[in-house]
């Protein structure tokens, strides 16, 4: 039987698509995440967990804050050969080690403190460093001062920016910007409180005068800040949320559809702030919201892995050694199709 010009090139068209269909899948499957969730009652214990994690490929997942010893790790399935080192090191110590990590490459990457023991030892925070094996290519230059209005200026004055933020304690990054003669002049707020209802009141005054929500810490410390030529007129709102339980999930969603988004880490009492801009324009899509809970870590691991096939992305992860919890969103378009 012989096959036709036509059907032949059809043969042939078929086939290719075939192979790069294949190719896709792979690739894909590839690039999938693999998750583990760190959870200790133990912060003595928490470093060394984490390392035996690093050691296997997985590192604390850059796309999800944490707050307490509990973390989501993550790693490429297509990844052979990484591993990453980590070092928690005493918010009270860290100025006299920080010459040591920054010359063997780390990166301060969290700030946590650790609720497993006392109600007291909340007001301890740690710092939380990692670094690629081998590799000394991201060496971070930073400088660690308290934070006081003295130090905001002096941090904006040298062309340093926050990136860390600890009660207390202020973290900042030299920039490129440092060497440069036309910086625009930026101007640090720090707000403090211990109520979100006030600490909200405060994120919109001082979006009023013209500051943005810029960093925050795990309790309730807000750093903003104003561009020196920045127009009041670019002002945004902030509303304050539980993000504690499912029966929050809608809230959050309704949110997130009025053009609210999440920034920063979730403060204590499991707070989330949101932000939208006050000229905020018609929107393509929203984020949707989900919250897992539960006492047990390998249940966590597993609905974690579970519904991250089905497009659900770890964001935080908090609660207390009692109870685990993460929250995860994903996109959802609002075109008609």
């Amino acid at each position: 039987m012989k096959i036709g010009a036509g059907n032949f090139r059809l043969f042939w068209i078929l086939l290719i698509i075939g192979v790069i269909q294949t190719r896709i899948v792979i690739y894909a499957q590839a690039q999938q995440l693999e998750y583990k969730v760190c959870a200790t009652n133990k912060i003595s214990t928490f470093e060394s967990e984490l390392n035996t994690f690093g050691l296997k490929g997985f590192r604390v997942d850059p796309n999800t804050k944490l707050s307490t010893t509990t973390a989501i790790l993550s790693k490429v399935k297509s990844d052979i050969g990484k591993k990453y080192e980590y070092k928690l090191i005493d918010s009270s110590g860290i100025k006299n080690q920080k010459s040591e990590l920054i010359s063997q490459g780390y990166k301060c990457i969290a700030t946590l403190f650790d609720t497993s023991g006392s109600p007291f030892s909340m007001l301890k925070f740690y710092i939380l460093f990692e670094k690629e094996d081998g590799s000394l290519n991201s060496v971070q230059d930073y400088d660690v001062c308290e934070l006081r209005q003295k130090c905001l200026a002096e941090a904006a004055k040298r062309g340093y920016v926050p990136f860390a933020l600890a009660p207390y304690l202020l973290f900042t990054s030299l920039t490129k910007e440092a060497a440069g003669s036309n910086r625009e002049p930026k101007f640090y707020r720090s707000l403090s409180t211990m109520k979100a209802s006030t600490l909200e009141k405060e994120l919109n005054d001082s979006a009023q005068q013209g500051f943005r929500f810029f960093i925050n810490s795990n309790l309730s410390e807000v750093l903003m800040v104003k561009e020196g030529n920045d127009p009041i007129s670019s002002k945004y709102e902030y509303i304050l949320k539980a993000a504690n339980k499912e029966k929050d999930v809608a809230q959050l969603n309704e949110l997130s559809k009025q053009g609210y988004r999440p920034v920063g880490n979730q403060i204590v009492s499991g707070y989330l702030i949101f932000e939208r801009s006050a000229q905020s324009a018609s929107q393509d899509s929203y984020t949707e919201f989900k919250i897992l809970d539960t006492r047990d870590e390998k249940k966590l691991e597993t609905d974690v892995q579970e519904a991250a096939s089905q497009n659900w992305h770890p964001v935080f992860v908090g609660g207390t050694s009692a109870v685990y919890r993460v929250v995860l969103t994903r996109t959802v378009s609002t075109k008609s199709k």
